[in-house]
């Protein structure tokens, strides 16, 4: 599977030769995003801590090893064992947007999520959805959300740690596919901004070849009709 989304992500990336490997990796911001990112893998973790985040770890491990500056944010006393992991980039189209790892130590669950400084306007939220919905239903890993709250565009892509590999190659993987979603979210920012006839209807935005007749339609709901045998 990972080699899969490797090929399905490659034209997205830079590709950065490493130990006579060819990698397809985002090419890193070369201005710091974060003021305190520059001393934040020099501090390495004591032989308890290691245990005790086993996951956060082997992730700031892997980013030391790619020369990449980050900023760890670990949680406040009175929150979840939830560590974040951020980093900036910038794409081959110049394009910047950072890198989030959010790993709950507790459940072990790790969730990447790629941000667009960018916020979508409010009046540009019935297009937004449908076009991040549309795009979310071609996409077959990882997934587009729009914050209501506040017009955040994000992606984002899960693993769970206890289960799934965190190898160096995995790794790679999980940013390359939020790197390729954040290039889809890129393009449904620019449709937006080239809309100046913008409305708060979705239908408007529903163009007539949209299989809405079959959400509609009970006639055309045969696919997904349940066996009558009850599990």
């Amino acid at each position: 599977m990972l080699e899969k989304l490797k090929q399905f992500f490659t034209r997205f990336f830079w590709l950065s030769p490493k130990n006579n490997e060819h990698r397809y990796l985002p090419k890193p911001n070369k201005t710091d995003i974060l003021p305190d990112t520059l001393h934040a893998s020099q501090n390495k973790p004591s032989a308890d801590e290691a245990h005790q985040l086993p996951i956060t770890n082997r992730i700031k491990t892997w980013l030391d090893d790619q020369g990449w500056r980050y900023d760890h944010r670990p949680p406040s006393e009175n929150a979840s064992r939830t560590h974040h992991l951020i980093l900036g980039f910038t794409d081959k189209n110049n394009q910047d947007w950072t890198c989030i790892f959010r790993i709950n130590e507790s459940n072990q669950l790790v969730t990447l999520f790629g941000v667009i400084e960018e916020s979508i306007p409010t009046y540009h939220y019935a297009q937004t959805m449908v076009e991040t919905s549309q795009a979310n239903m071609k996409i077959g890993y990882g997934n587009l959300e729009l914050d209501p709250y506040d017009g955040e565009l994000r992606a984002k892509v899960s693993f769970d740690g206890e289960f799934t590999s965190i190898s160096d190659r995995a790794l790679s993987c999980y940013v390359q596919a939020v790197s390729g979603l954040i290039d889809i979210a890129y393009d449904i920012i620019k449709n937006t901004k080239q809309n100046t006839m913008f409305s708060n209807n979705v239908n408007d935005y529903l163009e007539a070849t949209d299989e809405v007749d079959v959400v509609v339609d009970d006639k055309h709901q045969k696919f997904f009709v349940a066996t009558t045998a009850k599990q």
